[in-house]
């Protein structure tokens, strides 16, 4: 398992190889000021890579894709300015790149080479405000999100990428995103973590669509167990045919604030009918108030992800198979490397 963990504040990816109790670090890639504040790897199971975003406000940002932790390839957009925030959000699947640059209200889209060290888009797409603060890549399918107009615009690759679906909400709609293939079918889970309830403001929520006949249908609708003001449930989100896992990072964890992460399971009557059911809370067994942890989440096999980088750790969890049950524990806690804030964990991929 690779474990690839983001520290903007020092502009710093530490990639760690290893099982989820015994992670070593095998590379530490660096690049310019919030290098690593977006981290993804190739979600399609048979590619392997990374793609790094460093959406800085003080330069026009960049996004650099690594097919191995040796090379580093720019991804180059066709215009920049300073303040486009390119790079704040990155996504990979197959041979597909996308980059989105939420203050230029873009994403740029590439296809992966080797052999060259920068790579011009193939395409770039543009949106409302904020267009490109979440991207997510499927098999031909592209969603981005536009919190600012709680929006989440869903495309279609053909020759091109084509805007096929639009997707409407409140409370910063569509913050994060995560695609997956469950039982066959795409599903596309969103995150609204600002979106208030009759009795808490911005406790958060979470949708889950699926694609039937190329529509894309709502689901669910879910909240925390324990919901809270402030609680942010949403604000990351991970999705795999097994598991869902939520960030909520102003929600109540060991002690007030410190943040929690929920794991859904689906549920089964007696087959997946689109549903998921909140199974267990994550929590860090020292939290503190403050510590953000769920600011990232991700997923990989029966292990989950957590990061909390205002402690400037990821926490590592997997799943105990019993006869009867399941049982989740935290295995592994990953620190940063030096004493100075990094802001180490803001951004986590697991593959």
């Amino acid at each position: 398992m690779f474990t690839a963990i983001g520290s903007p504040r020092q502009g710093l990816v530490s990639i760690y190889k290893g099982t989820c109790k015994n992670q070593c670090k095998i590379a530490e890639l660096s690049g310019s000021k919030n290098f690593g504040k977006a981290v993804t790897v190739n979600s399609c199971p048979t590619n392997t890579g990374w793609v790094i975003g460093a959406g800085d406000s003080t330069v026009a940002g960049s996004a650099t894709f690594y097919p191995n932790e040796c090379l580093g390839i720019c991804l180059q957009p066709t215009e920049s300015q300073v303040g486009d925030l390119y790079g704040s959000s990155v996504a990979l699947y197959q041979d597909s790149i996308a980059v989105g640059a939420p203050k230029a209200k873009t994403v740029s889209l590439f296809c992966t080479q080797t052999g060259c060290q920068v790579l011009e888009p193939r395409q770039t797409l543009t949106g409302p405000e904020s267009f490109g603060t979440s991207v997510v890549l499927g098999c031909k399918i592209l969603a981005v999100g536009s919190p600012h107009c709680n929006s989440v615009f869903i495309y279609e690759k053909g020759e091109k990428w084509i805007q096929v679906a639009k997707l409407t909400g409140c409370g910063q709609f569509g913050m994060s995103l995560a695609l997956h293939q469950v039982k066959g079918q795409w599903t596309l889970v969103v995150g609204a973590p600002n979106e208030n309830a009759p009795f808490t403001k911005q406790q958060g929520f979470v949708y889950v669509y699926q694609q039937v006949n190329h529509c894309w249908v709502q689901k669910q609708k879910l909240r925390a167990s324990d919901p809270a003001s402030f609680g942010h449930f949403g604000a990351s989100v991970a999705l795999s045919e097994k598991y869902l896992v939520v960030g909520a990072p102003g929600n109540k964890g060991v002690i007030c604030t410190s943040g929690a992460a929920y794991l859904f399971q689906p549920s089964w009557c007696p087959s997946f009918c689109g549903d998921w059911k909140e199974t267990t809370k994550l929590l860090a067994c020292d939290g503190q108030g403050g510590d953000l942890f769920g600011t990232s989440v991700d997923i990989s096999c029966d292990t989950f992800a957590v990061g909390a980088p205002k402690r400037d750790a990821v926490y590592l969890y997997t799943v105990h198979l019993a006869v009867f049950c399941s049982e989740t524990k935290q295995c592994t806690k990953i620190l940063a490397a030096t004493l100075e804030p990094a802001f180490f964990g803001a951004a986590v991929a697991i593959h």
